[in-house]
């Protein structure tokens, strides 16, 4: 759910009437969005939904919010323009990469892209410039040669550039020096201040090169619906895919047939027609019904990527329709002592005793590479696992089913404080049992890295959580493959197993490249806040 801050005064410029209109935070929830914060230099919206990524800049918000009149955004748009000849040279490993030559005239103004960029880099290429970087040169570009960089930097684009007119023939080609773009970054308090990234007045190639193919083409589909907008001409395009791959790429925007059938079933009801209609048109569907099979033919717009079954079209109706026809149905449940605001009170409690124990709260993302959680964890049942298709990033598929493979992938990270150390984090598990039943449970993993006496350590961080919070624990020995033999033990109370704690298997530790002894403990909350009975925070 990232926060993006918008330039006020670009806002009320592009969004006038919608921004200075009364139920502007009531329109925000058309595209899954909140007023955040507001000053007089910027406007902070919260984005509910972190696949809508077009809308962190101001065209893809000005697009929905007050769209202009006769646009639409479909392959067309690449279809119609002339492809360029170009030879690219020294890609990265598994890169493609995607070129824009795009013309801006003397009276245009060039919008800095820069923020909008690193939010994209960071949500969708985990900070790295080698899963996601755009360049831009002067001239049209006939030669492309990356540098691969050789460490954590950015490369360097080199190309001879030519000066061209939006109706001239390519001229010979002409030297130009190598662009640098490892200039360092700095922070601030509410965003990353990043080098400019405008387009000169003239022309301008602009090169967009990626890990992920999809994203490489939505970003640059993106970027060609955004110079559009601001009515720049766009002379042409080049791609290193082949035809073969860049064709089963495109073929990914193609229309989906929706049944009406189908419409009910998931919605629960039949909506409207023509509100059907009119709803996906106003997020720049192309939408065509079919009346003798009753289904409709629906085309997402190009810079939307995250369409990719006809469910996530019909909840973008509801969404556009402020979820006015949804009813809940009701649901079969029983009554438990927990509640999700208990557990809140139970975390809120456990972070305050983590702080007073100098303890490092981090992230623990849900999915991971099976690599991560079955190579490295010496995993003996990954049959257990559950595999999700994730269209943002192939390493991201298998949910975490312990908090252990977050944690030491934080501790590895390089921003990891050096040891002795101790991180924790809070993140939900999935799993399948022995009958492939799928469970889901809310863990606290603490890591305790680099101490003298691991299991010692973890077993008296264990011992106060558990005094300080009521209960009366019991221990048993446990045999994860994750953990050393005769240094682990399942935690309980009664009969009730609500965790587990022990010394990490040197196995794991080498594999993950961890040369520090390890301790850890988990806290199944789920279990504990049904049982909970210490004092409310």
């Amino acid at each position: 759910m990232p926060n993006v801050d918008f330039d006020r005064s670009l806002v009320s410029n592009r969004l006038a009437q919608t921004f200075h209109s009364p139920d502007f935070k009531h329109r925000l929830l058309s595209v899954k969005a909140y007023l955040d914060y507001e000053d007089e230099h910027i406007v902070r919206l919260n984005f509910l939904d972190t696949l809508r990524p077009e809308l962190w800049c101001i065209d893809g918000l000005a697009r929905h919010l007050e769209p202009s009149q006769g646009r639409n955004y479909g392959l067309h748009l690449v279809e119609s323009l002339p492809r360029i000849p170009v030879q690219f040279e020294s890609l990265p490993p598994n890169s493609n990469s995607w070129v824009l030559y795009v013309q801006v005239s003397p009276d245009q103004e060039p919008l800095d892209d820069a923020y909008f960029l690193k939010k994209v880099r960071d949500q969708i290429g985990f900070g790295n410039f080698r899963n996601i970087d755009v360049t831009i040169l002067p001239g049209i570009q006939h030669t492309i040669s990356i540098e691969t960089p050789t460490d954590d930097s950015r490369g360097r684009f080199i190309a001879p550039t030519a000066n061209l007119s939006a109706s001239a023939e390519f001229p010979d080609i002409i030297e130009t020096p190598t662009a640098d773009l490892s200039a360092p970054v700095e922070y601030s308090d509410n965003q990353m201040i990043m080098p400019p990234f405008l387009l000169e007045r003239g022309i301008n190639t602009v090169i967009v090169t990626a890990l992920d193919q999809r994203v490489g083409a939505w970003l640059f589909f993106t970027l060609l619906c955004n110079y559009r907008d601001r009515s720049y001409t766009v002379n042409g395009f080049a791609t290193s895919l082949d035809a073969l791959d860049e064709k089963e790429l495109v073929a990914k925007w193609n229309p989906f047939l929706v049944h009406d059938q189908q419409i009910v079933k998931t919605l629960g009801f039949e909506p409207d027609p023509d509100r059907f209609r009119a709803a996906l048109e106003s997020m720049h569907y192309h939408v065509h019904y079919e009346q003798n099979t009753q289904s409709w033919h629906i085309t997402p717009p190009i810079f939307r990527f995250d369409i990719i079954h006809p469910v996530d079209i019909l909840e973008d109706y509801l969404v556009a329709t402020y979820y006015e026809e949804a009813r809940p149905a009701s649901l079969l449940s029983t009554n438990t002592i927990g509640s999700q605001t208990i557990r809140s009170e139970l975390e809120d409690r456990l972070t305050d005793y983590m702080q007073v124990y100098g303890a490092r709260q981090t992230i623990g993302l849900l999915l991971d590479s099976y690599e991560n959680l079955v190579d490295r964890m010496c995993h003996d049942a990954p049959e257990r696992l559950i595999h999700l298709v994730n269209a943002v990033n192939k390493n991201r598929e298998y949910v975490v089913d312990s908090s252990l493979p977050p944690l030491l992938r934080n501790a590895v990270h390089p921003s990891a404080p050096y040891p002795p150390t101790t991180m924790y984090l809070f993140t939900e598990t999935l799993f399948h049992d022995e009958q492939r039943v799928a469970h889901s449970r809310w863990k606290m993993g603490i890591l305790l890295i680099g101490t003298d006496h691991p299991f010692n350590n973890a077993h008296t961080l264990l011992d106060a959580l558990c005094y300080h919070l009521h209960l009366d624990y019991a221990l048993n020995r446990s045999s994860s493959p994750s953990l050393i033999p005769g240094r682990q033990m399942t935690i309980s109370i009664g009969d009730t197993p609500i965790g587990h704690f022990g010394e990490v298997h040197p196995e794991v530790l080498t594999r993950w490249e961890l040369f520090y002894p390890a301790s850890f403990i988990e806290l199944d909350l789920d279990t504990i806040t049904e049982m909970w009975v210490g004092e409310k925070a």
